[in-house]
């Protein structure tokens, strides 16, 4: 059968920035601009290359309708299961989010919940650990 681990980012608002900051999202839900001068910026996803140090983008964010889009972010994990069960795959779902994976390298004692969760997600995956 098959083996399905969902991970995401819990912080919508900061997967929406980064996106626009990489110029992965539409137009109208914003724009990547230069940190000095506030223009549009064709940086996108090459500020995060070795040799973009020195040049800063910000997401100059279209709030119109944001907190919709928001809000319609926060319901695709939930979507993602659902389309995987209503397309017949029916293994159990496991799920994670990256700040519960990676929470540890901002506070400490969070490690041993970082680890049980990458146990767990290895585990679902046909990993012995």
């Amino acid at each position: 059968h098959p083996r399905v681990v969902l991970a995401w980012r819990a912080n919508e608002l900061d997967t929406m920035v980064c996106q626009v900051r990489d110029c992965f999202l539409a137009s109208g839900k914003g724009a990547s601009v230069d940190a000095v001068t506030g223009e549009r910026t064709d940086l996108c996803f090459a500020r995060r290359k070795e040799g973009a140090a020195g040049k800063h983008n910000k997401a100059r964010l279209n709030v119109v309708r944001l907190a919709m889009r928001l809000r319609a972010a926060s319901q695709r994990p939930q979507h993602w299961a659902h389309a995987l069960e209503n397309a017949g795959i029916g293994a159990p779902i496991v799920n994670a989010t990256y700040e519960q994976l990676a929470e540890f390298e901002h506070k400490r004692s969070a490690l041993p919940f970082a680890i049980t969760n990458f146990r767990r997600l290895a585990a679902a995956l046909g990993f012995h650990v």
